[in-house]
């Protein structure tokens, strides 16, 4: 390659194929060079050659092919007439400027000169803006600086502004020096953000006395102010954040400093007479350095040190003696020049200092001798009286007493014979001096330290010239250095069970003896660095455990922060194929088990004698089960070339595991058995054992033959052995047939009539069903009525219904059987009992017929509601329970949120709505269904193997609970109803005032037939019938008062619950009808009224009661008997009723 200098700003490059085309500055940028050069009248040639060629003034540099100017240095002496410059140009182009610097002399004055800030804008890359004596700039522009956002540093010294307007907001300054004489006024306004400036210096030479507000929000990271009052006025700062240096220096004015947060100060400059600090000195915890100066003081500001202080400056005061405050350790100087201090220094306050300065010049009345004691620290005399000092050096110990003559230094050495750590080297003696220029005080006179570059290798010969104003105090030393750094420590493990440490030095010296220590053990003594690196085998290393290695030799040590042994091998990562834990079973274990593969072991919880190793690669160790391993969580560790891994934690299952696992433990009830199967306790059967036996759900007795009865249920896997039922306690019931499903068995004698509990026991496992079946009274023709469970049909009608009267007639002829009111003239009466007229209704003799009313359905709850002109009736369902043998409640569900769908059939004319229940309080497998249907036409609907026959316009109502988590299989389930009754309520008919019980009890099971509420004469009747579907078949079901709760004098709030059995399916059918109470026949006293009406409803389940077994009872409360069990009801009702 060839260069052919042809032009003076051209070069051409020839490289065999090519010509490159010289840089040359932008026409803008070499514009805005020449105006600075007129401008200042600078010496540098006007073309881009002499500029760039200045010797640092323009500093031009290549950037991607186009050159630019990237600093400004610009020096001027003298000012030259250059030509004026172009007042066109209003901005300076500079894209690439980083730092911008112009300093004139004080002397020079520049004629017509332009200010500079006026162009100064858009250097997106500066970074410091510097301009010195420029006597043109006499204002700073408000917009300046504009779009610099790397400027960092901004200095203005000596120009001849006299006012900052805005304190250059918005920038990224960190520091900011405006050195002046003639700034009046500054403007540090609220609305200022400079959110990184950290340093400010600033002279004030105002006219009027100012106020300064430093806010937190607009200096967030200021930490150093200094300020310099210039004239005799007073200066007032407000400091609101919290900073670190604060200085105010003043010769003839005055400071008030008010400091919002002094808790980070560290340094504080007050001069000046008059001037204050708020709050007082006490305020900062963390102060080091204090000046307090001009300011005419008389005493101290302090009673003892502050702790943190380091450095006390109090010039030009009047003090009159030295304070008696023992100086702190800390302390680095006290200076008190120029004050009036007399008579003697109390020296013995510096016995606990050294190397501190003591500056006492200009202090004509202090007298004394300075003792041998103070020769630690360095002293500054002059202008005193002092009349002695222990030696002479003219470096700390100036003063203006004359050498003695023959005056001579005996100085000493402990040893000559150096160590060096690190190019530190303590020399120690006597007289040895204050130190030099490599030479430092340790304790002054005595310890000294010597500082060189550091060099390894044999001990050499060194000279020291103690003193560089004495040459005579020169010594020849030896010196060795002793200091090293460790670059890393290394571990490798090594077969078998060796951990080798590999301790690599960056520095050493191979000529002293080095010791190694491993948690405080001494593994290594005196032996020799070779090579950089010093290595010890550690045997048996513990897997995970931190060592501390401590390197010394005999004059420095090192202490490593703990290091873990973390192993490369044998890691044991994870389980590849598995099997259920069995003996022959194979296990392989994913992992890393290094490159030599010796002595491989499989430890299971720490036995080897479980699984052999069968084989073994870098990644896959595989083993054979040849013992037994527990379910559960097992820690497998491999062992391989003496190392062992750390344990990993793996669940093994064991059939009895799987068979726990999946089963839940039997449910239990029962244990699993090695071979995975449950071995159920005495009652319980399944393959998880959470079927339980014997269970209940129904029973029945033969119609022909009561002695003959079948129980219903669930009595446990087939061929047991024992079966025992007994009826009441007392009456054996022999089994006479036996599958898992039902039984039969056989009484000696027919039982009595009413209810029956039944116990049955198969094998040790017994059930107790109390009021389970129900045995009718028989018919007068000797036949029997239905029963619970039998397979007859029957239809509910209209046409017949109970006489409760009897006429006696002469002889032996046998009672006239009567009808109530002669059927109240809507019937005929045929053998006491009463055959009423198309449309009457046989349950209230012949007194109601159906009417029409209009049904509007609630799609929030399956409620029965009537409302007839206004009188309204209510019957709500608002609980399920399940209770015990006592009727204690186990579990309770409120039903208080349903969801609901509604369909009708056009054909029918029959509204269904249709309900479930949303709640949380039931087991997710849990069910309950609600349906309410209407119609206005007569409808019949079967019900297990009987008809209910449902009347025009009669609301029937269906609640269905499907598979109910039973808590044992003693429990039951019962379905609450709310509704409200008269206290006391009658009828009257024909002058006679009959009075209208409220329940109506059936004579031998005492489960409520009928309930009746009138209002206004208008009668509101429901209908209980005493079986429900358990599990698809007829099961007798109680209907009980089971609270009654007075709301006032007329009115009574009540609970009806409904039992089932045991059922898995559980169905009750209730209906409402509303009737009219038909008065027309009435030849009564007086002539009220031809009509009453009546809503008649409830009917559950539905079959037609026989006049030989109802007998009308009214219901009464035992209070003595029940006022425990009431009490807690009421409460129930109270929290029903809260959930409506």
């Amino acid at each position: 390659m060839m260069r052919h200098y042809l032009l003076p700003q051209c070069l051409f490059l020839f490289v065999f194929v090519g010509i490159v085309r010289c840089q040359v500055l932008p026409p803008n940028e070499l514009n805005s060079a020449i105006w600075i050069i007129q401008n200042y009248g600078s010496s540098i040639a006007q073309n881009e050659g002499a500029i760039c060629n200045s010797n640092g003034q323009f500093v031009c540099t290549d950037i991607s092919g186009v050159n630019h100017i990237t600093e400004v240095a610009l020096l001027v002496q003298a000012y030259q007439n250059v030509g004026p410059p172009d007042a066109n140009l209003l901005v300076f182009d500079f894209p690439e400027i980083k730092q911008f610097t112009i300093s004139l002399p004080s002397s020079l004055q520049v004629g017509g000169a332009l200010n500079i800030l006026e162009r100064t804008k858009n250097f997106p890359k500066l970074g410091s803006f510097v301009m010195r004596y420029d006597n043109a700039l006499t204002i700073i522009p408000n917009d300046f600086p504009t779009n610099m956002p790397m400027m960092t540093l901004l200095i203005l010294e000596y120009c001849a502004f006299t006012d900052i307007p805005v304190f250059f907001n918005n920038t990224a300054a960190i520091q900011v020096s405006i050195r002046s004489n003639t700034l009046k006024t500054v403007n540090f306004g609220q609305s200022l953000y400079l959110p990184r400036l950290g340093s400010i210096e600033i002279d004030l030479c105002h006219d009027t006395p100012q106020t300064w507000d430093f806010g937190a929000s607009s200096f967030p990271a200021l930490y150093f102010l200094t300020v310099t009052n210039k004239v005799a006025l007073p200066l007032t700062i407000f400091m609101q954040k919290a900073i670190q240096i604060l200085i105010g220096s003043t010769t003839h004015g005055s400071f008030h400093f008010g400091i919002s947060n002094p808790s980070e100060i560290k340094s504080i400059g007050i001069d000046g007479i008059s001037s204050t600090l708020n709050p007082p000195l006490s305020s900062y915890p963390k102060l080091e350095y204090l000046t307090m100066s001009n300011g005419g003081y008389t005493s101290f500001p302090f009673s003892q040190f502050p702790e943190s202080l380091i450095g006390l400056t109090m010039t030009s005061n009047n003090f009159t003696s030295y304070p008696p405050i023992p100086a702190s350790y800390k302390m680095i100087i006290i200076d008190l020049t120029e004050n009036t201090i007399y008579g003697d220094i109390p020296w013995q306050l510096f016995n606990n200092v050294s190397n501190m300065r003591l500056v006492l010049d200009k202090n004509p009345l202090v007298t004394g001798s300075v003792p041998s004691s103070f020769c630690s620290n360095k002293l500054f005399i002059s202008g005193t009286a002092i009349s002695g000092i222990p030696g002479k050096n003219n470096q700390v110990i100036k003063t203006d007493i004359p050498l003695q003559p023959g005056f001579e230094c005996q100085i000493s050495f402990e040893s000559t014979d150096l160590i060096s750590i690190f190019g530190r080297t303590e020399i120690k003696g006597t007289n040895i001096g204050y130190g030099s220029y490599n030479l430092f005080p340790k304790i002054s006179n005595s310890e000294l330290y010597y500082v060189e570059p550091i060099q390894y290798g044999p001990r050499r010969n060194i000279t020291i010239q103690l003193d560089e104003s004495y040459p005579e105090y020169t010594f020849d030393f030896t010196i060795l250095e002793v200091g090293f750094e460790i670059q890393s420590v290394t571990y490798t493990q090594v077969p078998i069970g060796i951990l080798t440490i590999t301790i690599t030095f960056s520095y050493s010296s191979a000529d002293v003896p080095h010791s190694l220590s491993i948690n405080g053990t001494a593994v290594l003594r005196n032996v020799l660095i070779q090579g950089n690196t010093l290595v010890y085998n550690l045997t048996n290393p513990v897997v995970s455990e931190s060592y501390v290695l401590f390197i010394s030799n005999q004059y420095y040590n090192i202490t490593r922060p703990p290091m873990a042994f973390i192993q490369n091998y044998p890691l044991v990562q994870g389980w590849i194929s598995r099997e259920y834990s069995k003996i022959g079973a194979s296990y392989s274990f994913s992992g890393q088990y290094g490159t030599n593969l010796i002595d491989p072991i499989v430890y299971f919880n720490g036995n080897s004698s479980i699984c052999n190793v069968t084989s073994v690669s870098e990644t896959v160790v595989i083993c054979t089960q040849v013992g037994y391993v527990a379910s559960g969580l097992t820690n497998i560790t491999v062992s391989v070339d003496g190392f062992t891994s750390a344990p990993e934690p793996f669940i093994f299952y064991n059939m009895e595991t799987v068979c726990q696992v999946t089963t839940a433990n039997c449910s239990g009830h029962g244990v699993c058995s090695p071979d995975g199967i449950c071995l159920c306790n005495i009652g319980f059967y399944s393959d998880d054992c959470s079927k339980q036996y014997p269970l209940l759900t129904s029973g029945s007795y033969n119609q022909n033959d009561r002695k003959l009865i079948t129980l219903y249920g669930d009595f446990g896997p087939s061929n047991q052995s024992t079966v025992t039922v007994v009826i009441n306690e007392t009456l054996p019931c022999t089994v006479t047939f036996f599958s898992q499903e039902s039984l039969n068995c056989s009484l000696q004698n027919n039982p009595s009539p009413g209810l029956v509990s039944v116990f049955v026991q198969v094998n040790s496992s017994s059930v107790t069903a109390k009021n389970f079946i129900y045995f009718r009274a028989q018919s007068n023709g000797g036949g029997s009525s239905s029963s619970t469970g039998s397979s007859s049909t029957t239809t509910t009608s209209s046409s017949t219904t109970t006489t409760t009267s009897t006429t006696s007639t002469s002889g032996g002829d046998p009672p006239i059987l009567e009808c109530p009111f002669k059927c109240f003239g809507h019937g005929d009466c045929v053998n006491g009992q009463c055959q009423c007229y198309q449309g009457y209704v046989v349950d209230d003799y012949c007194l109601t017929k159906i009417i029409n009313n209009t049904i509007e359905p609630n799609t929030t709850a399956p409620t029965t509601y009537f409302n007839i002109d206004g009188l309204k009736f209510l019957f709500e369902v608002v609980a399920v329970q399940e209770i015990d043998f006592d009727n204690n409640i186990v579990k309770e569900v409120f039903t208080n949120n349903w969801i609901s769908s509604v369909a009708k059939d056009n054909v029918t004319e029959t509204t269904t709505v249709h309900y479930q229940l949303n709640s949380t309080a039931m087991d997710p497998t849990t069910n309950v269904f609600a349906t309410i249907s209407f119609s206005n036409q007569s409808r019949n609907i079967p019900f297990g193997d009987q008809t209910l026959s449902i009347k025009p316009n009669s609301i029937k109502l269906s609640v269905e609970v499907h598979q109910w988590q039973y808590e044992s299989i003693l429990t039951t389930l019962r379905v609450i109803f709310k509704t409200t009754i008269n206290n006391d309520q009658f009828i009257e008919y024909d002058c006679d005032k009959q009075s209208v019980d409220s329940l109506t009890l059936d004579q031998l099971s005492s489960s409520i037939q009928y309930l009746r509420v009138i209002k206004d004469n208008i009668q509101f009747t429901g209908r209980f019938v005493d079986y429900v579907l358990s599990d698809g078949r007829q099961a007798f079901s109680k209907t009980s008062l089971i609270n009654q709760t007075e709301l006032n004098q007329d009115e009574s709030a009540i609970l009806i619950g409904v039992s089932t059995p045991q059922c898995q399916s559980c169905i009750l059918d209730p209906d409402f009808s509303p009737l009219l109470i038909d008065k027309s026949e009435d030849s009564g006293c007086e002539k009220k009224s031809n009509a009453w009406r009546i809503a008649v409803g409830v009917s559950v389940g539905g079959v037609a009661l026989i006049a030989a077994t109802i007998i009308v009872i009214k219901f009464t409360r035992d209070k003595a008997r029940n006022a425990k069990y009431l009490k807690t009801m009421q409460d129930k009702l109270k929290r029903l009723s809260s959930h409506d």
